[in-house]
């Protein structure tokens, strides 16, 4: 069976979130979709006990990829491509979820963009993202509130090659890619332990650009502590921060970095054109942060009158 976009989704024991992935999956107006469950050597009857919620037209569009072995977390996430065949494809993690016209916004803008910005056809596309701060209360998630990262609200119809270098500025969740570009950028890599997505963005934008739909459409939720919860609901790039942990994520960036990026990935780019790019980042970081001070300034001279 086919369908239009295959949705990969990686979980392990994780009920609460699982559900309510699949819910904000089940609420699309677009319905021409096909989901793979990858679980991750977890209960698989939890899994199928939190699918069985849901009507049966919905379950129908539902495959479980029961794995044993001890892989990868981008492992998973191939094993979920290489069973799926549909012209598109999605990583949507089990505890995020997409605003209701995720699905069809994106696709339309597959579809509408190769005329608006005069190319043959789009191979990737990110929406805006937002952060929802949450935490998990006896078992119920408990939303604390919305931010936004800068990076990721983007104000530019392309991603930039250098900036993307610089920050990961997409979230897998807002991340829709054509199948057939596999066959030049290749899979996700097996042997990373964290950091997966954003070393796959990098050689997915040296051979395809990656544009974007300027709107809050994806939402990646994100839970910051461990106290109280089960190390399994809170988000791997914040354990992988904490130093006990061995997967942090900004070691491996910078290992990343240091030991093939700059020259695989500029090539032989002009140095002096990289310099420039920097201070002119670095210069519109400066004015918005002096436009900011402005402005609480202003606001405390006039609370003082």
């Amino acid at each position: 069976m086919k369908s239009k976009i295959d949705i990969i989704i990686r979980t392990n024991n994780r009920e609460i979130f699982l559900k309510r992935s699949l819910k904000s999956i089940n609420n699309q107006s677009f319905k021409d979709f096909l989901i793979y469950i990858v679980n991750d050597r977890g209960d698989v009857n939890s899994v199928k006990n939190v699918i069985n919620k849901f009507d049966t037209s919905f379950i129908s569009k539902i495959t479980i990829i029961d794995n044993r072995d001890l892989i990868s977390m981008d492992a998973l996430l191939n094993l979920g491509i290489l069973n799926s065949s549909s012209e598109f494809i999605h990583i949507h993690d089990d505890d995020d979820t997409l605003d209701p016209l995720f699905y069809e916004k994106m696709l339309n803008g597959f579809e509408k963009y190769p005329l608006i910005f005069h190319v043959d056809k789009i191979y990737g596309l990110c929406s805006n993202t937002v952060i929802i701060d949450e935490k998990v209360v006896d078992d119920k998630i408990v939303s604390i509130g919305k931010t936004y990262i800068e990076a990721m609200n983007h104000k530019s119809n392309r991603i930039s090659k250098i900036d993307l270098l610089i920050e990961n500025s997409i979230s897998p969740i807002s991340f829709i890619f054509r199948r057939e570009t596999i066959e030049k950028t290749g899979l996700f890599k097996n042997d990373l332990i964290v950091a997966g997505d954003w070393e796959f963005f990098l050689r997915f934008i040296k051979v395809y650009e990656i544009f974007t739909l300027k709107e809050d459409l994806a939402f990646w939720h994100i839970r910051r502590s461990i106290i109280g919860n089960a190390n399994s609901y809170v988000n791997s790039v914040i354990l992988g921060n904490d130093s006990i942990y061995p997967t942090n994520h900004t070691d491996m960036e910078i290992k990343l970095k240091n030991e093939w990026l700059f020259n695989q990935f500029l090539g032989d780019c002009d140095t002096n054109v990289i310099i420039i790019h920097l201070f002119n980042r670095l210069k519109n970081h400066i004015d918005f942060k002096l436009e900011n001070l402005e402005i609480e300034l202003r606001d405390s001279k006039s609370n003082k009158k």
